[in-house]
């Protein structure tokens, strides 16, 4: 019996395991130039597609099918995909057999890595421990993404250290199924420069 294994990308021009995937990317700055690789974990072949969203949660292009062997891994370098054009891209990986998957991005001053998020593991609830504006130059950005099948609110609340009450939100309403939206934390209001706060996204 084969099982359908799913996983969700938010790529940067931009891109997730077993199951269906989510993943945030932390940097702001840009333009970004993204590129991933999806794991074959099992002992036999597996074959993938890689379906890609734009904003809307439209399809806009399917790469594959494609075979990856044993203890191999597919590459994908998301500027050569021309057909998917500028722009900023949410993905599902679907494969056949138990994958992961890690996705890296960067533009001219910084970069990135992170791997995507298991379909058991997605949750109307995530929780970010490490948010910053400027916090000795470092930025945070989340991207959050749609895993159900209808629209869907998001709301990042932000807490400062020992705080219950968030010192900031940041909201995005009616995101569509596949689609992701970004949260920059760069210059956001309510947070100051040198303090390590936190998130909790629903």
């Amino acid at each position: 019996m084969k099982k359908l294994v799913l996983l969700v990308l938010v790529l940067g021009v931009v891109l997730g395991t077993a199951g269906t995937v989510f993943a945030d990317v932390p940097a702001p700055g840009g333009p970004f130039n993204t590129a991933f690789r999806v794991m074959n974990l099992e002992t036999t072949q597996t074959s993938c597609t890689i379906d890609f969203y734009n904003s809307s949660g439209v399809s806009k292009l399917t790469y594959g099918p494609a075979t990856i062997n044993p203890g191999d891994s597919l590459y994908v370098y998301v500027p050569n995909l021309t057909t998917l054009g500028d722009g900023e891209y949410s993905a599902v990986v679907s494969c056949d057999k138990l994958v992961a998957a890690v996705v890296n991005f960067s533009d001219p001053n910084s970069g990135a890595s992170h791997s995507g998020i298991a379909g058991g593991d997605v949750a109307q609830t995530f929780y970010a421990p490490g948010i910053y504006n400027n916090y000795y130059n470092y930025y945070s950005n989340l991207y959050v993404q749609n895993a159900s099948t209808s629209s869907v609110d998001i709301t990042v609340s932000i807490y400062g250290p020992g705080s219950s009450t968030p010192v900031a939100t940041q909201t995005a309403t009616g995101v569509p199924a596949n689609a992701s939206r970004s949260f920059d934390q760069k210059g956001l209001s309510g947070l100051s420069s040198g303090v390590a706060y936190s998130a909790k996204i629903s």
